[in-house]
């Protein structure tokens, strides 16, 4: 009878744990089968774990005096009233008494208690029978048991009708609710796979959009194989697709070489002329405005007869000459360097010497002539690396000085600075020649 109702009870609650899962789209199978073990373990932890278990029956024992049933805990035999406390259970035999509980005499060893003969109980009517053979065909005629027997059948019966009921409703609503299939997947990865309510669950592929794959030259795709090959073989020119016409599209490229047209950025290479003029000291390049080679002097540039930054007598004697040096009794200048570009003086460096007792901060008077001795320019410069701090009793300086020089013709100049102390005293002279290359004075000179 466990075996049935544990069933039933499993069946039950896989049904109702289905219904659910299907109504959620779900496995029922496997709602069914967690819900048959719940239900099977629901049962056994009610059965064994959650009932109580029966008390324990008293035993009971019989007087001595009388031979009527009593127990250990009544004092008093209840049918002729002997005592049964301790020490007043008196032996029949010896007229002793004895403590209770005992079963034999402690005096004599006579038994005091009647042990109760086993009865056989029907569990249905609770009859008595001292017999188990007498209990067995009494259960063939009991009608109690007969009408338990019954009762439990119908019971059965309306479990196994509601299961069977509800097998049968839950068929029904899976064969009548319309659901999606398990998967939607079409194995494309330029489709959104998807199925609901709305698409009257049937699958849906939706193309989507910029996925190379999906056979649609779509912006920025050329070069894919959803796009057509637009290559026209020509390296001047950029290919490409017109994404709303889907026609071919060549622009052209500029600069190009190979085009044989020199443009901007391209010398030197096969569209240009050769513009070399064996001179290591010039840049040479080809003028797109004057349709003409040009040559820039490289500075520094040991070679070019000019003696530019980084060059000294010691590493280049051929463009530069040992340092003019104008001394005094106060003062000692050398000018270290004399650099020009595009015409202008980039860099003026010179050393002072202080031969005074006393520390100052020198100042410079600085004139340009040309080779016919005329003023180009002249300037009192206070260098930014002198200002901050006097040269000290035997010390020297290097520092750099600034002068803004117009020149209107390429050649040789001489420049002169003088060395000034703080009250403008003229300390000492130096000179140094430079030259002068300005590739627009050539220009304009060639014209004119």
């Amino acid at each position: 009878m466990f075996f049935e109702l544990a069933i039933g009870f499993g069946i039950l609650f896989g049904i109702i744990c289905a219904i659910i899962a299907s109504a959620k789209n779900k496995n029922a199978l496997l709602g069914f089968i967690a819900g048959f073990i719940f239900g099977i373990f629901a049962l056994i932890y009610y059965i064994f774990v959650g009932r109580e278990e029966p008390k324990e029956k008293e035993k009971k024992y019989e007087c001595t005096g009388c031979g009527a049933e009593v127990t250990l805990e009544e004092k008093f035999c209840p049918e002729c009233g002997a005592s049964l406390e301790d020490e007043k259970i008196v032996c029949p035999k010896c007229h002793k008494k004895n403590k209770e509980g005992v079963k034999f005499c402690t005096h004599c060893g006579h038994k005091l208690f009647k042990e109760p003969k086993p009865e056989f109980i029907c569990k249905d009517c609770d009859k008595k029978f001292k017999s188990e053979k007498e209990l067995e065909e009494h259960y063939k005629h009991c009608k109690k048991r007969k009408e338990r027997v019954k009762k439990n059948e119908k019971i059965g019966f309306l479990i196994g009708g509601i299961i069977i009921g509800v097998i049968l409703l839950v068929i029904i609503i899976n064969a009548v609710t319309p659901h999606c299939p398990k998967s939607c997947d079409d194995r494309n990865h330029c489709t959104y796979d998807f199925c609901n309510a709305s698409t009257g669950y049937e699958c849906k592929h939706e193309i989507l959009k910029y996925c190379v794959g999906n056979d649609i030259c779509e912006s920025g795709e050329y070069g894919t194989k959803d796009c057509p090959n637009c290559d026209d073989e020509n390296i001047c020119t950029e290919d490409s697709i017109d994404y709303n016409t889907l026609e071919c599209t060549h622009k052209e490229k500029k600069p190009c070489i190979g085009d044989g047209i020199c443009e901007r950025g391209e010398y030197p290479s096969p569209d240009c002329p050769n513009c070399n003029d064996g001179n290591k000291c010039t840049k040479d390049d080809y003028d797109l405005h004057w349709k003409k080679c040009t040559h820039i002097n490289i500075t520094p540039c040991c070679g070019n007869g000019v003696c530019e930054e980084g060059e000294t007598y010691n590493n280049c004697p051929v463009d530069c000459e040992l340092p003019p040096i104008s001394s005094s009794d106060e003062a000692e200048l050398v000018i270290d360097r004399v650099l020009t570009s595009e015409g202008n003086i980039d860099q003026l460096r010179v050393t002072v010497t202080n031969l005074r007792e006393k520390a100052y901060i020198p100042q410079f008077d600085i004139m340009v002539i040309d080779e016919k001795g005329k003023k180009v320019c002249e300037s009192t410069s206070v260098s930014y690396d002198f200002l901050y701090e006097k040269i000290k009793p035997g010390e020297s300086k290097t520092g750099d000085l600034t002068i803004f020089c117009i020149f209107y013709k390429n050649g040789k100049y001489e420049i002169e600075i003088s060395l000034l102390d703080e009250n403008y005293e003229i300390l000492a002279i130096a000179k140094k020649e430079f030259s002068v290359y300005n590739p627009l004075l050539a220009e304009l000179e060639e014209l004119y």
